[in-house]
This record gives C-alpha cells, structure tokens and sequence, in this order.
C-alpha cells in the first residue's frame, strides 16, 4: 500500500464523468482502488458509511462510483481524505446518459444505485440536466463554504474535468493533488458500452 499524507480517496463523479478510468490511473499510480464497491453501496443504502478497512480481501485506498451524494458523511466517518470530482460539459454528458440509460437497467443492485443517483430508471433530459448541475454546485458549495471555514477543506478537492484535458495534464494535476511522482505516459481510458436495446453490458474497453 502506497503511503499517503491523507486518510482514502474518493471519486465523487457523476456517472459516465471518467469515474472507471480516473479508478484505473489511481491502481497505475500504486493506490488499491475498487470500482463500484456494492458492498459498500449497500452499506450507505442502509445509513451505515463505517466501511471496514479491507474489500475483496485488500485494504482500501480509493474508491470510485460511489458516494456521489455522500460527500459529507464520507468526509465525517475518513476525515482528512481527498476527494475527485469528475466533470464533463453538459451536452457530451446529456448525450452519453441518453445512451447508457435509454432503458432501466437490471434488476438489484444496479437498480437501487440508479435511483440513488437520480431519483428515476430512465433517462429525462430535464431530471438529468438538473442534477447535473446541482450536483456540481452541491459539492463545491462543501467544500469551499464548509460552516467552519474554508481552511477545513482546503486542498482536498480536485475539480477533474478529464474530458477537456490532455494526458499529460490529466497525470499533472491528479499527481500533484495526491502528493506523487508525476506519471509520464497515456492517461487511462475505458469506456462501458451497452446495447442501447435491453441495456446488455457488453464489457469494458481500456484504449491505450
């Protein structure tokens, strides 16, 4: 486990903002990341966000795709950890959501984390647009007018708008937000892809 200054990681990003490729930079820089931990999910469904040190075996550094309305409870029960939020613009976002959530996805826990995150099964261009920007204000609204005062909070978000950067930018400003050696290379990026027909997960790409 690489040593850190601070308590976990946190990818607080809507989904389809980056969250699999920003957890696939995280393991490239030496982090024990996990992506959509259901466990996890299933304890925050509960009021419960005491995670145990360890998942699947390992302990726990970082996770990514969950938490997205939780900031503030995580932030409670790790206190000095670090946070990522993913941003994407609005339309690029809009039009992958159209395709990701053109119809309700399977039952269980994928049907329980959708309506988490957004209140309904399917895709509404103006539900989503809400949340999309309300989510955004919601998290910088935190951590930059924390009750306490700003200096709470200070440096312990990275606004991550992956899409609008390039790789080496990308690895500049995650390294240097995590206290690491800058990597040098291809920034990580996966894509989910679906059957717009019946939501079918067809698998994960890593294009390099």
């Amino acid at each position: 486990m690489i040593e850190r200054t601070f308590n976990r990681i946190f990818g607080i990003g809507l989904p389809k903002t980056g969250t699999h490729s920003l957890n696939e930079a995280l393991r490239m820089l030496g982090f024990n990341a996990f992506h959509y931990a259901r466990s996890f999910r299933k304890m925050i469904l509960s009021g419960n966000y005491n995670f145990p040190d360890e998942f699947k075996g390992k302990q726990w550094d970082a996770l990514t795709y969950l938490g997205e309305w939780h900031w503030a409870q995580l932030d409670e029960a790790f206190p000095n950890s670090r946070f990522i939020l993913g941003t994407r613009s609005l339309d690029t976002w809009l039009e992958s959501m159209s395709v990701h959530y053109a119809t309700p996805p399977r039952k269980g826990m994928n049907t329980k984390t959708t309506i988490e995150i957004f209140g309904t099964l399917r895709f509404n261009k103006s539900r989503f647009t809400h949340l999309h920007g309300e989510h955004y204000r919601r998290v910088l609204e935190y951590f930059s007018f924390f009750p306490e005062g700003r200096s709470k909070h200070r440096g312990r978000l990275l606004v991550f708008p992956s899409f609008e950067l390039s790789d080496a930018d990308k690895w500049e400003r995650l390294c240097k937000f995590l206290e690491v050696p800058v990597m040098v290379g291809t920034y990580p990026h996966i894509q989910r892809r679906y059957h717009t027909k019946g939501g079918k997960f067809l698998g994960k790409r890593l294009a390099k």
